[in-house]
């Protein structure tokens, strides 16, 4: 599995500039962008709290019912593109 994910890093095709605001990719689910999407994640963590959870999404505009809706769109569209998961990876590592 990491010399498919290595694989993938190393054939893939880099923005130059970063993505563009209208690449189908980081377009927001249900208005929650990458970058709010990766601060909800770290914030989160591996916690299964639902009253910590329900607080976190809360504070971002959301209900747990929205943010496991988001999430499931997120984790798909990072795991379908190596480009895609590299930048959440510096997201969520900034946040």
């Amino acid at each position: 599995m990491a010399q498919e994910a290595a694989a993938k890093a190393t054939g893939a095709e880099y923005p130059t500039d970063g993505f563009t605001g209208d690449d189908p990719r980081v377009q927001p689910v249900e208005g929650i962008s990458i970058a709010h999407y990766a601060i909800a994640g770290r914030a989160i963590g591996w916690s299964t709290d639902s009253a910590f959870i329900e607080r976190v999404t809360a504070a971002l505009g959301m209900d747990v019912a929205q943010w496991e809706r988001v999430s499931a769109v997120w984790i798909q569209r990072i795991r379908d593109d190596i480009v895609l998961a590299a930048f959440y990876g510096q997201l969520f590592s900034q946040a």
